[in-house]
């Protein structure tokens, strides 16, 4: 079961189109001690390529998430939730048919016709402020294509 308390919705996308790999990034402040990010993946023909997740406290410059760029090969530090058991779900990818942003591997998501999840719980200081950034690629055009994150606390 995935478990949603109080969030705050970081980024929602949905397109019909293909887009290259971009650059998506977003501050925001803590008000806990504990946080989870979440991404949201549904994407009907196509692939969402995820790549480089960072969450930099920029007071004291330390990156809080770990395997962000999914180089282990596994998914390390990140807990996959597929509640509805839907068909072509998401994984660790390496270069093939797709690539990743940079380095080896990346995250590959196209599950049908419910969302599956990924998601991290992190350790946040109240009060300081955190950049939170991630490169995304919607490999082709297709329908029904919707991205979300959320942090949770």
């Amino acid at each position: 079961m995935c478990a949603v308390n109080k969030s705050l919705v970081l980024f929602n996308y949905t397109t019909r189109f293909s887009q290259p790999y971009s650059l998506y990034s977003v501050n925001f402040k803590a008000v806990t001690t504990s946080a989870t990010v979440t991404f949201a993946l549904l994407n009907q023909g196509a692939y969402w390529l995820l790549d480089n997740i960072s969450l930099i406290d920029v007071n004291t410059s330390r990156q809080v998430i770990a395997n962000g760029d999914f180089e282990t090969g596994k998914l390390t530090n990140w807990s996959y939730c597929n509640p509805n058991s839907t068909n072509n779900t998401s994984n660790i990818s390496q270069s093939g048919p797709f690539n990743p942003q940079s380095g080896q591997y990346f995250y590959a998501g196209a599950p049908y016709p419910y969302p599956d999840f990924l998601s991290q719980t992190i350790s946040t200081i109240i009060g300081n402020l955190y950049k939170f950034s991630f490169w995304l690629e919607d490999s082709a055009s297709s329908f029904n294509n919707a991205f979300t994150v959320t942090i949770v606390s």
